[in-house]
């Protein structure tokens, strides 16, 4: 608790005062701690006083005690009526057993206040709470899912989290991909992702596409870069005929609320004889960054099986997974991969006696890392 207490603290006194907060705690009942207010030096004293007053508790009322935070953020920014980045922290080491517990309640309320604009960021503390929960919590709303393993390490996971929130210079950043007829996208990366039939004519006037993905990736910091990649199957084809793909990407300027439209430079793939295909040889970066994402994925599967108590169904996913780093094309970043491919193994070895509660929310917030391509927290640069 003390180091809850501090990891608090030092969030808030990273505000000036024009950012505005409120805290609430709640174990069997819930309880405002310090109501949506601007920063200044006093509300960050009262803040301080009224935290060195907390105690730990029994049961909890999770559901509630989040909800009512979300509440608060939404009231205090519909009352600024201004460009305001609206983010729930929410920080449990138990279970939601009092109250709403039912988790497709809570995911559905974190996907309604997302559309309102207020975000959820989970951190689960210890080996005792519930990963699915928090993990769906943080997806439907639109944040970010933390296993914090051992307390010494909240303060580290909340500063990063703040840090992040703080230099948010777009939200809504969503990836489009224009593809011809013919040709199939597998998206490697754990975002959601959604097909339409007609495009912007505006981004793809010059390259009109069969169908359009768009992958949501949400909000960027500043100096933040993210790498998707994804895997593209086409039809058989005549050599040298060129089949065009559109990329852009639009997204909320967080300044002033301006939305933007960015149409990368025309590109194309090109059917190409088998040997002047094989002459150009694999993007050694792509391919490590591909089987790391191949990895997680098998995590996720697997982890998914494992909740469900399909311990064989999970231990076949990772040796699937395992086996494809034997592939020719993925042999040249063996090296780069071989901490993964370890680590495949020790899961697919532990699966069929079932795996701990740490190896579970392990697998699962790794999974989540790479597939976002996201910073660990937890550790050191």
């Amino acid at each position: 608790m003390e180091l809850v207490r501090r990891a608090v603290a030092f969030g808030i006194g990273q505000l000036t005062a024009e950012d505005c907060a409120a805290v609430v705690v709640y174990d069997q009942e819930v309880r405002t701690l310090a109501a949506s207010t601007r920063m200044t030096g006093e509300a960050k004293a009262a803040v301080a006083l009224a935290l060195a007053g907390v105690r730990e508790g029994g049961s909890t009322a999770l559901g509630e005690g989040w909800l009512t935070g979300c509440r608060l953020a939404a009231a205090m920014a519909a009352e600024l009526d201004g460009r305001w980045l609206t983010r729930c922290l929410l920080l449990t080491d138990g279970l939601a057993n009092v109250g709403i517990t039912d988790p497709r309640e809570l995911t559905g309320h974190a996907t309604e206040l997302r559309r309102r604009g207020v975000t959820t960021s989970a951190f689960g503390v210890g080996a005792d709470f519930d990963e699915r929960l928090l993990g769906s919590l943080a997806e439907a709303g639109g944040g970010n899912f933390h296993f914090i393993e051992h307390a010494r390490q909240i303060l580290d996971f909340f500063a990063g989290e703040l840090g992040e929130l703080l230099t948010v210079v777009a939200e809504g950043a969503a990836v489009t991909l224009g593809l011809p007829a013919g040709v199939r996208a597998t998206l490697l990366n754990d975002y959601p992702i959604t097909e339409r039939g007609e495009v912007w004519p505006d981004l793809h006037r010059e390259a009109p596409a069969a169908k359009e993905l768009t992958i949501e990736v949400g909000a960027l910091s500043a100096d933040e870069e993210k790498v998707l990649i994804v895997e593209l199957d086409c039809a058989a084809g005549e050599t040298g005929t060129d089949l065009p793909i559109a990329v852009g990407l639009r997204y909320h300027r967080s300044a002033d609320g301006e939305a933007r439209t960015i149409a990368a430079p025309p590109t194309a793939l090109r059917y190409a004889p088998a040997a002047e295909a094989e002459a150009e040889g694999p993007d050694l970066t792509i391919v490590e960054a591909a089987g790391r994402l191949q990895a997680a994925r098998a995590k996720r599967a697997a982890w998914e099986h494992m909740t469900e108590g399909r311990h064989d169904a999970a231990q076949g996913v990772l040796r699937a997974a395992r086996a494809g780093f034997a592939a020719p094309m993925m042999a040249a970043a063996a090296g780069a991969l071989a901490g993964d491919a370890a680590e495949l193994d020790a899961l697919a070895d532990r699966a069929p006696q079932g795996w701990d509660s740490v190896t579970r929310k392990t697998a699962r917030y790794s999974s989540d890392i790479v597939g976002k391509d996201r910073r660990d927290h937890g550790k050191k640069a």
